[in-house]
């Protein structure tokens, strides 16, 4: 089973991209309370196997409401895509064939 890491400050969130590099970073953003959230976790860990060169991560917006907010999210759970610190793409969904193609687009 792959890692996925869970972010749990600002300066938390900084090092891990920053020791990324040029690697896909995807970054879960869930709350415990969402169902949703609940039922893409385990698709989300699993993937995190089968794409062991990219890094993922998790924020729970309720423990991390200003990272949260700097990413402008609308919906749960929420993925944003990143490559040498740049955004390159948000979705917000729990289609996992969606999350699968992006991360094969990014990666």
């Amino acid at each position: 089973m792959g890692l996925v890491t869970q972010i749990r400050s600002n300066e938390d969130l900084e090092e891990q991209l920053n020791a990324a590099g040029i690697m896909l970073v995807v970054i879960q953003f869930f709350a415990k309370w969402s169902g949703p959230c609940k039922e893409v976790t385990p698709k989300i860990e699993q993937m995190s196997s089968e794409y062991a060169d990219s890094l993922f991560l998790k924020i729970d917006v309720d423990e991390c409401e200003q990272i949260a907010e700097e990413y402008k999210l609308s919906n749960l759970p929420a993925f944003v895509l990143i490559r040498a610190t740049q955004v390159v793409r948000k979705y917000e969904g729990i289609d996992e064939a969606e999350i699968k193609q992006l991360i094969e687009q990014y990666k």
